[in-house]
């Protein structure tokens, strides 16, 4: 797919009013169609949702905004459990502009529009003998998604995926398309690396990448006291592999750790077969989570069934590195995700421990992984944290599932999992939930006011804003909580 034409600035300026507003309607949507996300947690009812297929379409929707002081927002497939993706202005929705631009074999980097979804960048990249450097748990999102966020992985060696841009075009509030990269308008390439979308829409991104490689994956399941035995040795186990993560059942005091290293191309792929009371728990358990909604006192049974049929198994397999890293989200769910400096980690997973060992309302398993530490403004793996500068980040995710899509209470556990993260100074993943408020953010992340900076500059009259950013990054309590609950499906929201 070539790259798309832009239209110069001069001649997008030139267009009147009612030209403009003539032109956009072609890509307009059904005013009443409501969106949600993946997870069924939040639905928007925009004023307007576009479905632009080109680049001048984007640029024409973006000038018809500016113009009339509307807040316009992108978005990919609202695979994130938060509102990150919601607005009460106009939606612009990417999946039109979509596609593999090129490959470049010799320089390893792939170009890709930004609508793009990350596993028809794993698939061109795979029929060339390539591969991404990591990815996160899920490709069902788009790559311009996966900036907004800075999604990670899990290897000890590897940054956020948002390090391995190389460079991007962006479109800006005054319908201008600018190259970015760390030499080319760097302070708003580096902001657009974690931008929560509020510097302008990605239409296209190049990516490093690297020669395609198999993962061979070892689980080993052991007791929670055997995996935190000692500071050492908990380190140890993640410096072990390149790739290492873990599941955390703490009401069974287990803990299975998935340790993956390179294998050769031509490495035969091996794949165990599910044992029969993995598929039969599996078919179970959205049935006995409805019966824990009403009935908490079972958790501690379904948990060591869980340990039992799934988790607690000792298996190898070999695949290509894009089927290890990823994982089925399975059922639908609330999310709430945070890194915590890794010299921290230790202790923080031992407060964890003593309150989860005997909570009821938790589901499992908890994500445990970890990531290099960057420079990007406001990703939360940031290397600056006060006056330390820390190397690594361990990534600790708690979940509560929506059996049968049912209304679930998860106010008061995920509190209390954010206050014991706040005390080791924890930072929310943005694409999950979070009630960190912008005196907090501005407390964690030095690097706020440049972000602020390089959006007031770009984009004067904020309309890429949304109250998702009113709420964690401008205003305290008060109006921007209102905008949350009209966003939200659940009625036991923040």
């Amino acid at each position: 797919m070539a790259m798309q034409e832009i239209m110069v600035l001069s001649d997008l300026k030139k267009i009147s009013d009612e030209q403009l507003e003539h032109r956009i309607s072609a890509f307009q949507g059904t005013p009443t169609h409501k969106l949600q996300n993946w997870a069924r947690t939040f639905e928007a009812t925009p004023e307007r949702i576009y479905t632009p297929h080109t680049i001048a379409d984007t640029q024409l929707i973006v000038e018809a905004a500016r113009r009339a002081r509307v807040r316009v927002r992108a978005m990919g497939v609202w695979h994130s459990p938060s509102d990150l993706a919601c607005s009460e202005g106009w939606i612009v929705i990417m999946s039109g502009i979509a596609g593999v631009i090129s490959i470049d074999k010799e320089d390893r980097t792939i170009t890709t529009h930004s609508g793009t979804l990350l596993r028809d960048i794993n698939q061109a990249l795979d029929v060339n003998n390539l591969a991404m450097p990591i990815l996160g748990s899920i490709s069902d999102q788009t790559i311009a998604g996966c900036l907004a966020t800075a999604t990670h992985g899990s290897g000890i060696d590897h940054h956020c995926m948002s390090s391995y841009v190389h460079s991007l075009s962006i479109l800006v509030a005054s319908g201008e398309v600018l190259e970015c990269s760390r030499t080319l308008h760097p302070h708003l390439f580096n902001a657009t690396l974690c931008s929560l979308g509020a510097t302008g829409i990605i239409l296209s991104v190049v990516l490093s990448v690297e020669e395609k490689f198999n993962l061979h994956q070892v689980t080993t399941a052991m007791s929670f006291d055997e995996y935190t035995s000692s500071p050492s040795s908990w380190l140890d186990r993640w410096r072990t592999a390149p790739y290492v993560k873990a599941f955390w059942l703490p009401q069974t005091g287990g803990v299975s750790l998935m340790q993956s290293y390179k294998a050769a191309q031509n490495t035969e792929k091996y794949q165990p077969q599910a044992p029969v009371s993995s598929t039969l728990f599996s078919f179970l358990l959205q049935p006995l989570l409805l019966v824990k909604r009403y009935v908490p006192a079972i958790a501690p049974l379904l948990s060591h069934l869980a340990w039992r049929c799934v988790f607690g198994q000792h298996q190898q397999r070999t695949d290509t590195s894009c089927n290890i890293f990823n994982m089925d989200c399975g059922l639908l769910q609330y999310t709430t995700e945070w890194s915590v400096p890794l010299s921290q980690a230790y202790e923080c997973m031992l407060e964890l421990n003593e309150w989860l060992v005997d909570e009821n309302d938790v589901d499992f398993p908890l994500e445990v992984r970890i990531s290099k530490a960057d420079d990007i403004l406001l990703s939360p793996a940031n290397k600056h944290v006060g006056n330390q500068v820390e190397t690594h980040f361990m990534w600790i995710g708690l979940i509560k599932y929506k059996p049968f899509n049912c209304r679930v209470r998860y106010r008061r556990i995920f509190r209390t999992f954010e206050d014991i993260l706040r005390k080791y100074n924890g930072r929310a993943h943005w694409a999950k939930h979070s009630t960190q408020t912008p005196q907090e953010v501005g407390e964690k992340y030095s690097g706020l006011p440049k972000f602020m900076e390089i959006i007031h500059k770009y984009d004067e009259h904020g309309i890429f804003l949304n109250p998702f950013i009113d709420r964690h990054l401008i205003c305290e309590k008060g109006d921007t909580y209102r905008h949350f609950k009209t966003h939200q499906v659940e009625a036991f929201g923040f």
